[in-house]
């Protein structure tokens, strides 16, 4: 059965699992129920686990004698108990007794565990160790060959446990043909390719974009920073019109300019509240007593933007010349997709190179 054929659904305050076409295959009457996999859902109870096959039977009964149970991949499924992790088979017994400081699942016959010294190593289904404890990182195997490594950089190694590629890569890919495309950091730049097993890479510059954009915003943080010391030496930022109006930012869209604009700014602030529910906090100006409120606002795991607005503004004589449209950015901004949508903001702001930028914020100090 494929997994789009089944959803989770509540009867009050219990849970269940119902087809597509509407017919319950698990009774709403768990606390909480998987999604299919390997054939089954696990099922719990308060602090009891069991399983359920397709036909909605219990063909492990709930149990508390258990800490977890895992998912099953490949018929067998890791348990913890006592602190350590085992495989049961889908009869609930232990063919694996628990022996390890935690346990994956199943993938092409092998599993990765890990021992008391925090190292990974893989093991089969009867329990044999297939691969000996001895990596920081171990990942599922695929097409036959585990990614492993040390959480900084990876290589892969086959089912034997021999490395086909050495773990010198801030990011390897799934084998294909016999070539893998990896990513490196070399003398200070990011490099991407594709190495043939027991081969060379064959480097391409599809990173020189991503180089350009490190390269391009080390440069502007360093003369933003010289710009916001420069304007506390005059007295603070807050009476530039142009500072003021860039470092604001309150859009779905981000803004690297404005971000790394207040970056230069937060640490000559001092906090004076924090609400922790909606990531909001407000930084006061130590200078003038300007207020500006910072709050985060998360779409995914992978995007969020900070959204600066000035909440108290001192009256104090304003310094510089006044806001001009379009303001010129240099490193641009970034959508939900975390892409470039240079048509959203054309009107107030346009694409610039750095001396631009600078030119338009630097005033008479």
């Amino acid at each position: 059965a494929e997994m789009a054929e089944y959803f989770q659904f509540y009867n009050a305050d219990k849970m269940g699992i119902k087809t597509l076409e509407d017919r319950v295959v698990v009774e709403p009457r768990y606390d909480f129920v998987s999604a299919e996999n390997d054939g089954c859902f696990t099922v719990q109870v308060g602090r009891r686990r069991g399983f359920v096959d397709l036909e909605g039977k219990e063909f492990i009964p709930l149990t508390g004698e258990v800490e977890c149970y895992c998912e099953f991949s490949e018929g067998l499924a890791a348990f913890r108990q006592n602190g350590k992790y085992g495989y049961i088979d889908k009869s609930g017994k232990a063919v694996i007794p628990p022996r390890f400081q935690f346990a994956e699942s199943f993938h092409e016959g092998l599993a990765a565990v890990r021992d008391e010294n925090d190292l990974y190593g893989y093991v089969d289904g009867t329990g044999r160790m297939a691969i000996p404890f001895q990596h920081i990182f171990a990942g599922q195997f695929k097409g036959g060959y585990a990614r492993i490594g040390n959480n900084v950089t990876f290589g892969l190694i086959d089912r034997r446990g021999n490395i086909v590629v050495q773990p010198d890569f801030l990011f390897v890919g799934d084998v294909e043909n016999g070539r893998v495309t990896v990513e490196q950091e070399h003398e200070g730049k990011y490099r991407e390719g594709v190495l043939t097993l027991g081969g060379e890479v064959e480097w391409n510059n599809r990173m020189d974009a991503l180089n350009e954009f490190i390269e391009t915003r080390t440069r502007l943080a360093s003369g933003l920073a010289s710009l916001v010391a420069g304007c506390f030496v005059a007295g603070c930022p807050c009476r530039f019109p142009r500072f003021v109006d860039l470092v604001q930012w309150d859009h779905e869209d981000k803004c690297y300019d404005a971000e790394l604009l207040f970056e230069q700014l937060l640490p000559r602030l001092n906090l004076v509240s924090e609400d922790t529910t909606d990531l909001t906090r407000v930084y006061e100006c130590p200078q003038c007593g300007t207020s500006y409120r910072k709050r985060f606002t998360e779409y995914n795991i992978n995007f969020s933007v900070r959204r600066v607005r000035v909440v108290q503004s001192r009256k104090r004589p304003k310094l510089g010349p006044p806001v001009a449209r379009p303001v010129p950015v240099v490193l641009g901004f970034a959508g939900l997709a975390d892409y470039f949508h240079p048509e959203k903001y054309e009107k107030d702001y346009k694409i610039s190179d750095l001396p631009t930028l600078m030119a338009y914020l630097k005033t008479p100090l």
